[in-house]
């Protein structure tokens, strides 16, 4: 018999809480999986006993059941259950918010962007969930390919939401930079973000593009860029090949306990 794990008795939902209901549900199992006492591969409770332990509804459940699993927390397996995760190496970034193009130009780089898409499209729910957007919003999706020096070296997808920018679609968005481009021409002012980098093997697509062979290890990074009152703008994803990349960390002295480790990527 699969192992569950246990539901804390003195755990109860607040309705007069301001905190939506998913969203306590939520924290409460991060908060039992970051303590210990949620141990990886331990089974959840199906969504049925959840329901009747909260007195809550499936709609409430399965939200946050599927935000612990875009942040993957828990995994499911078909046919047997929910369960908890086994953890992920995660680094805490701190980079300086500038886009790759500005970053590639001042390191001295000639760099050559090619539009591979540019069209307005209906968002998957994973990117309307990141951009905060409803189920009939649209995003204006941005693919392109980086060259530095004449090499190909990088692919990178931007999605950004179409009601702050719909002039977009009709920019010249070769060989600048995004960033730049928002902010002079759409007063949109990407303050801070988070970014997490992790080594995937490159697709028969991406292996023709960057002229590489197919399952070459690729540096994959994935990230969100806010305004400074913590709206999400510019959701991205990026492939950098490995064999041609340095990452540069710099590490920082905590100050304070609990503050935590800090860093800062650059690709080279």
């Amino acid at each position: 018999m699969t192992d569950k794990v246990r539901i804390n008795e003195n755990i109860k939902l607040d309705g007069e809480n301001k905190l939506p209901l998913y969203c306590q549900l939520k924290n409460y199992v991060i908060q039992e999986i970051k303590s210990g006492n949620w141990k990886s591969g331990v089974m959840l409770p199906y969504e049925d006993e959840i329901c009747k332990y909260f007195e809550i509804s499936k709609t409430v459940v399965r939200q946050a059941l599927m935000e612990l699993k875009n942040e993957d927390f828990i995994i499911t397996k078909k046919g047997k259950g929910t369960f908890v995760a086994k953890p992920r190496i995660s680094e805490n970034i701190v980079q300086n918010l500038v886009g790759f193009y500005e970053s590639w130009t001042s390191s001295g780089f000639s760099v050559q962007t090619i539009v591979l898409n540019l069209e307005k499209v209906k968002p998957s729910n994973k990117i309307a969930q990141e951009l905060n957007l409803d189920e009939n919003s649209s995003v204006i999706f941005l693919k392109r390919l980086y060259k530095l020096d004449g090499k190909p070296f990088s692919i990178g997808t931007n999605y950004i939401p179409y009601k702050i920018a719909p002039g977009l679609l009709d920019d010249n968005l070769q060989g600048v930079s995004l960033n730049n481009l928002l902010e002079s021409k759409y007063n949109i002012i990407l303050s801070h973000g988070k970014s997490f980098i992790e080594a995937v093997v490159a697709s028969k697509e991406q292996a023709n593009l960057l002229q590489i062979k197919k399952g070459s290890i690729l540096f994959f990074i994935e990230g969100i860029c806010y305004s400074d009152n913590g709206i999400p703008l510019n959701f991205f994803q990026s492939v950098h090949i490995a064999e041609r990349n340095r990452i540069k960390i710099d590490l920082v002295k905590k100050q304070n306990i609990g503050d935590t480790k800090k860093t800062s990527v650059n690709l080279i």
